[in-house]
């Protein structure tokens, strides 16, 4: 039997070359490449904020359908380029962020901390729900410009585009590579700030639940006002759902304060300066590796002999700074549960 989603696949791949390639899923539908063929298969073309008017009248005319109003009650279109900046100072390295991004474009390592890539940035957003301390901020960039049926909107688009089905087949080839290996029959011990992390890990459960639910009823609040049905009582429930997420909001940053206060007490070192140590052993660890890769190839056995004291003692470094931050976030419960 044949598949009617075959006689959609063209028009669908015409249909994703117009979309803006954020990922974003503000249309409803997880990626770009799912909403266009959901629009071939008949849905709504003015679903997708990032895209903006200009992007809902290429579809309509591609279509040969009615030019719809760009639908914005999942999100607002802006007319500048937006990207994710990581207060880094704040940042745990709970890697939650690198894993959400469709793109991969932040950076860093467990328990380190992460930065954005801004040329690579689609202004998705996906990143802001995981963060379990809020450390992400979205900003416009100065003179930019967001259109994307534009000869550059479309090369950023596709680029954009790239870099997801890069992603997408490296996630796959990993699963697969774990899908192969034995899974462990006995479970990791407690670390010492099991307590600590449960009671994070508990209000971040609560926070992401409270924000979710704000961000629905601000837009179903959104959508009554152009109707003109909203509400008193639907404008109290949107502001009794912001207090809330504000409260919670404000409790784990009171716990991640107790947390910095407990490892500076405990080290003499702030949790930055901590990463930061970490970050610049393991680089200059990595690049000393680099050195005597080059030393071999050049056949330089007294540059060779030097760069191995030396990579020694760097590597003695490295995995002290890393022990030594391991152990404070463990303590302080900040470890890997987070």
């Amino acid at each position: 039997m044949n598949d009617p989603q075959a006689d959609l696949i063209p028009l669908a791949q015409r249909i994703d070359a117009l979309l803006p390639q954020t990922q974003c899923g503000q249309c409803g539908h997880p990626g770009c490449l799912p909403y266009a063929k959901a629009i071939a298969a008949g849905a709504e073309h003015n679903l997708c904020p990032p895209g903006g008017q200009a992007t809902a009248d290429a579809l309509a005319t591609l279509l040969q359908r009615p030019v719809l109003a760009l639908d914005t009650s999942a999100g607002p279109h802006y007319p500048m380029q937006r990207l994710a900046v990581i207060r880094e100072d704040e940042c745990i390295g709970c890697t939650k962020c690198i894993q959400a991004c469709p793109v991969d474009a932040i950076v860093g390592a467990a328990r380190l901390m992460h930065t954005v890539i801004a040329d690579e940035c689609t202004g998705c957003e996906l990143c802001l729900p995981p963060c379990p301390v809020d450390c992400i901020d979205m900003v416009s960039v100065p003179d930019s410009d967001a259109a994307v049926q534009t000869p550059r909107g479309r090369a950023r688009a596709d680029h954009f585009r790239r870099r997801y089905q890069a992603r997408l087949a490296r996630l796959n080839a990993r699963q697969a590579a774990r899908s192969k290996r034995p899974r462990p029959m006995v479970p990791p011990p407690a670390s010492a700030g099991s307590a600590s992390q449960d009671q994070l890990k508990a209000l971040q459960t609560r926070y992401k639940t409270s924000q979710r639910l704000w961000r629905e009823a601000h837009a179903a609040l959104q959508r009554a006002e152009r109707q003109g049905q909203a509400s008193p009582a639907m404008a109290a429930r949107v502001a009794d759902l912001r207090e809330q997420a504000d409260a919670l909001r404000e409790q784990i940053g009171q716990l991640m304060d107790n947390a910095r206060q407990r490892i500076l007490a405990d080290t003499g070192l702030t949790l930055a300066a901590l990463k930061q140590r970490a970050a610049e052993t393991a680089v200059a660890l990595g690049a000393g590796q680099r050195a005597l890769v080059t030393a071999r190839e050049r056949g330089d056995e007294t540059e060779i002999r030097r760069l191995q004291k030396q990579l020694t003692r760097l590597a003695t470094e490295a995995a002290a700074a890393e022990r030594t931050l391991n152990r404070a976030l463990d303590n302080a419960g900040l470890g890997d549960s987070t």
